[in-house]
């Protein structure tokens, strides 16, 4: 009699689990299905240039499919693209949406999501034109945790575009992010093994970019109340190797690095970035291993060492900087957005919010160490209304050189004959200061 009294118990909690574990994938199943149609929904309203030509949320118990077919909105590029052309582009974006609790080997969770976006015509003449025999696709995988968190990972394979004025060729790209609760706050990292920009027919005053080893990782945020689909972003761009190539010179940096900032404190943000190069060498047409070559300036100047800039602007009104976005949003919204008068306007309207708070550029540090020597600069700038002068602008800062670097430079060399620059052992420096119109150096007036 106990035996069989714990024998219902048992299929009793069994059945109660079942129940819940149901239960449970019913409801991320809804949840989701809300999670797309919301997407899309604000995708509308927020992402003006993308046109949802048709969107399909196939509900099933287990899992669900959704497919959306995409394009660039003819009205928002006016003349810019063709209709033809756009509708040639048109991308499907189909995914396979796995209901939680239980997500087989990925574990716990709301849902896991894999997702493919190509082409709608695999087989369109211009897309093979233009693309050859395999047009890209990029697939994702999303694993959406029990709070709405999410993780993802990205990944394309090689590509080529190529039209009548240029081509841009990559090996494929790889990529994570990683988005709190409503998504809030995002961090991403991608990278590309070669990324390569060249003209179709190369001819004089073309030239070609090559990269290597890209990477880019950073996070953005949400913390405006009126525009709740931008983000606040900070990140970083490394490059392991560059090359600028043309038919008569190359060159090629290495180790540049690129860094944003975007600090808040109280009710203002600021504005920092960083650029670093270890090395600019001069090389011989495209070969990394050939000798130098060039113009004589170009030959004394290179290599280049060490190259580090750092700027920054600061205060900026954080609800100014919101009205800027709506601002923005509403100038990218109108057909006639790109009339002259509208973008002399805009820009106008947006310089004058910021106004009040004397907004500072600034070249906090500017130096690099070439073949005669190492040069360094500061300079601040400074925008102001003061006295009812709109755009009054007042710009402060200091050059320091070695002598033989001024002499590359023959406009420099009658300034310095001329007081304008101090000579300090092997250095010379100069303070310069532009206000009302008059430009300063080392005190004097420049005429």
């Amino acid at each position: 009699m106990v035996t069989y009294k714990k024998a219902i118990v048992g299929i009793g909690v069994f059945l109660i689990f079942v129940a819940l574990f149901l239960g449970a994938t019913w409801k991320s199943g809804n949840r989701a299905q809300t999670l797309f149609d919301g997407y899309y929904a604000q995708a509308k309203t927020d992402v003006p240039y993308i046109e949802i030509v048709s969107h399909d949320y196939q509900r099933g118990f287990w899992a669900s499919t959704d497919t959306a077919t995409l394009r660039l909105a003819p009205g928002y590029f006016g003349d810019a693209l063709p209709k033809d052309v756009i509708d040639q582009f048109e991308v499907v974006l189909k995914s396979k949406v796995h209901h939680g609790p239980f997500l087989g080997a990925h574990g716990f969770g709301a849902a896991f999501i894999q997702s493919e976006a190509k082409f709608a015509d695999q087989e369109n003449e211009k897309l093979l034109q233009v693309f050859g025999d395999k047009p890209p696709s990029i697939t994702q995988s999303t694993k959406v945790g029990f709070d709405g968190s999410s993780r993802s990972q990205y990944e394309s394979a090689a590509a080529r575009y190529s039209d009548d004025v240029f081509s841009v060729s990559w090996e494929g790209f790889r990529g994570t992010s990683e988005a709190t609760p409503n998504a809030n706050q995002v961090t991403y990292r991608f990278s590309v093994p070669t990324l390569e920009f060249q003209a179709s027919e190369p001819k004089e005053g073309t030239f070609t970019l090559r990269f290597s080893d890209v990477a880019v990782a950073g996070d953005a945020k949400k913390i405006f109340k009126t525009a709740p689909s931008a983000y606040l972003s900070s990140g970083t761009v490394t490059i392991d190797k560059t090359f600028i190539v043309d038919e008569e010179f190359a060159l090629r940096l290495d180790q540049l690095s690129y860094a944003l900032e975007t600090p808040v404190e109280n009710q203002f943000l600021s504005i920092l970035g960083t650029l670093n190069v270890k090395n600019i060498v001069s090389e011989k047409n495209t070969s990394p291993s050939d000798q130098p070559t060039g113009s004589a300036l170009a030959n004394r100047m290179l290599p280049i060492s060490n190259l580090s800039v750092a700027w920054s602007i600061k205060p900026l009104n954080i609800a100014v900087v919101e009205e800027v976005v709506g601002l923005y949003n509403e100038f990218m919204s109108s057909s006639d957005r790109l009339a002259e008068s509208d973008v002399k306007d805009t820009v106008i309207k947006t310089m004058e919010k910021f106004l009040p708070d004397h907004p500072t550029v600034s070249l906090n540090r500017f130096s690099v160490e070439l073949p005669d020597g190492k040069v360094e600069a500061d300079a601040s700038a400074t925008l102001a209304d003061e006295a009812g002068a709109s755009f009054e602008l007042g710009v402060t800062g200091n050059l320091l050189m070695p002598p033989k670097v001024a002499q590359l430079f023959p406009p420099v060399m009658p300034l310095v004959m001329n007081g304008y620059f101090k000579q300090e052992e092997d250095k010379l420096l100069t303070a310069f200061e532009y206000k009302n119109g008059t430009l300063r150096l080392n005190g004097k007036e420049l005429k």
